[in-house]
């Protein structure tokens, strides 16, 4: 036994070495942001989350001897969380312990056993849920490498059958039939749409194939299939909206919003309805969102961690938007626009949809300095400029706003209205960066607006 400390205390040290090196990689990275909908047992109490871990291990050696329910994800709801009247959790409770009974009770006459059974627990062990919860409940990946050991460990229990003369036999059918299987497989990894098409068969409770697929048929041909792609997003959004909004996934509703609006675009007739249906599925969207982030805010404050920029999809706010404009609701697609914008204010969406907004609402002095604003972020380009000087047109005191240098045409920054967007455009940007958490930009914009235009920005 002392014999093999050396090699025990260099694997130590290896682990050690491990340990230090992530920690110093990954360290000073945020805290992650757990995703309920991805891993069920991040929100479940001791006993119920190792329970169904244990559950999910019966539900991988199901799957490497009978692999036919073959499936690219299991998210939320497909593997449901098990309690103590869950009879499969208790069936893969006797059968992992009596693998490894087995497996010590025959640790001196059948060491080959013995190594395998603990190779598979140890390939397996990191994504097993057991220890601590990772991103995912169940995945196929995660059985590549004890897969290894699976193999071995059968083709051994074949040669030790009576009749071991038929071995070969048996070994190069089996061998053959997961061959196929994997052939097979292959054509569903051809596309998004096809791998999408062949999973939701499999796994028709998980929320993910569903939105895959509805993004997969809207991608191929939104004019054709923008009713399968509704079709598929209600299914995807119909198994999430039982969670609390802090738990869900603001994705499937944003999508059904989107596509809700291209319905309203292909059906006028019923287009008002269609918008007013995408409204309301995207203000989920928004209150699944907005409590996603107190949430994460609450994690790493509890955590002593700093703050982070902003999460939230942008792009749920510009959907709202144009939901909210196409209703006549221009305060609430301004409202969107400004809070998708404190998001990232380097997209140059937001901006363009705040100056349609602003000019629909008849507030065309705004809708002025969002496209300054959005020079300001662009680097005056010649189409921004364009567009500010088409802007500055329709307002009554803007027609100093331009001067012409040559071909080329200017701000004039000697004209009164166009001196003071510019301070409220800088102000509201430096603004925006604030609420993005991103303080160091915002700092430099007040700062540059002081002196460059002598701007009073606070």
């Amino acid at each position: 036994m002392l014999a093999r400390w050396p090699a025990y205390a260099a694997v130590a040290a290896s682990l050690v070495v491990l340990a230090w090196a992530r920690h110093a990689v990954l360290g000073s990275l945020p805290v992650p942001q757990p995703v309920y909908v991805d891993n069920p047992i991040l929100g479940a109490d001791f006993f119920t989350a190792r329970l169904t871990a244990i559950k999910v291990i019966g539900l991988d050696l199901w799957l490497l001897l009978f692999p036919l329910g073959l499936s690219s994800d299991r998210s939320y709801n497909q593997v449901r969380l098990s309690a103590w009247s869950d009879p499969w959790a208790w069936v893969a409770m006797l059968v992992v312990v009596a693998i490894l009974a087995l497996a010590f009770a025959r640790y001196r006459r059948d060491r080959l056993a013995f190594w395998l059974a603990g190779f598979f627990a140890i390939a397996l062990l990191p994504t097993a849920n057991l220890l601590f919860p990772i991103g995912a409940l169940m995945a196929e990946r995660f059985l590549y490498l004890p897969s290894v050991a699976f193999a071995i460990a059968l083709v051994a229990l074949l040669s030790r059958l009576k009749g071991g003369r038929h071995t070969v036999t048996v070994v190069t059918v089996l061998a053959v039939l997961y061959a196929g299987r994997t052939f097979a497989r292959n054509f569903a990894w051809d596309s998004d749409l096809t791998l999408a098409t062949a999973d939701v068969q499999t796994t028709p409770e998980s929320f993910r194939l569903h939105d895959m697929l509805a993004k997969a048929l809207f991608e191929q041909d939104a004019r054709r299939n923008i009713d399968r792609s509704i079709q598929e997003e209600e299914k995807s959004w119909a198994i999430l909206a039982p969670l609390p909004p802090a738990r869900s996934s603001e994705f499937p509703p944003t999508f059904l919003g989107v596509y809700y609006a291209a319905k309203a675009d292909l059906d006028p007739a019923n287009s008002r309805a269609w918008y007013a249906k995408s409204l309301a599925v995207l203000e989920k969207a928004r209150e699944i969102s907005q409590a996603a982030a107190k949430a994460y805010d609450d994690l790493q404050r509890a955590r002593g961690a700093p703050p982070t920029e902003r999460s939230g999809f942008q792009q749920l706010y510009f959907n709202l938007a144009n939901a909210c404009l196409n209703l006549g609701r221009y305060q609430e697609a301004i409202d969107a626009l400004r809070y998708g914008r404190g998001l990232n204010p380097a997209a140059l969406e937001a901006f363009d949809g705040m100056e349609v907004a602003y000019a629909a609402a008849g507030n065309l002095r705004m809708a002025a300095v969002s496209l300054v604003e959005k020079a300001q972020v662009d680097g005056f380009q010649p189409a921004t400029l364009g567009a500010i000087r088409e802007a500055y047109r329709k307002i009554p005191d803007g027609s100093c706003a331009f001067v012409q240098q040559g071909t080329a045409w200017q701000l004039n920054l000697n004209c009164p209205v166009v001196k003071s967007d510019l301070c409220l455009a800088w102000s509201d940007l430096a603004q925006a960066y604030a609420d993005a958490r991103q303080p160091a930009q915002s700092r430099a914009l007040r700062d540059a607006a002081v002196s460059r235009y002598g701007c009073a920005v606070e």
